[in-house]
């Protein structure tokens, strides 16, 4: 690694209150998965929309805490997992399982938030 680059390392963020999340459009979730999305929007301080993969790559680098799509092909999110997983976060489907053709995902920097957005989308979905 030269002396100029920063390795990418997720950031900190143990409470979804304070997480920064994203998703390319609440548009694209179905009618229970636009209300899960709701409520985890609700839940965390701040919102971003319209990031499509670049949201993974902030993730990644530490600049958001979280990512929530759906709608999403196995071509669109894997070759994202290793990124994510070498910086230190996880992806997972709604389900908290390795992700699936559901195309449900889940993307955590800091796996402590990980189940407290898992119980919101589960508490939404039902």
């Amino acid at each position: 690694m030269r002396s100029s680059e920063t390795p990418l390392g997720v950031r900190p963020c143990p409470r979804l209150t304070d997480a920064l999340i994203a998703t390319t459009d609440p548009d694209l979730f179905t009618g229970a998965e636009l209300g899960a999305w709701t409520q985890v929007r609700a839940a965390a301080r701040l919102a971003r929309l319209g990031c499509d993969a670049y949201a993974y790559a902030m993730l990644a680098a530490g600049r958001i805490d979280l990512v929530v799509e759906s709608g999403l092909k196995v071509w669109d999110w894997s070759a994202l997992v290793p990124v994510i997983e070498a910086a230190g976060g996880a992806v997972t489907n709604w389900r908290g399982e390795t992700p699936d053709g559901s195309g449900q995902i889940l993307a955590v920097g800091d796996v402590s938030i990980r189940e407290q957005a898992l119980v919101t989308l589960r508490r939404a979905s039902l």
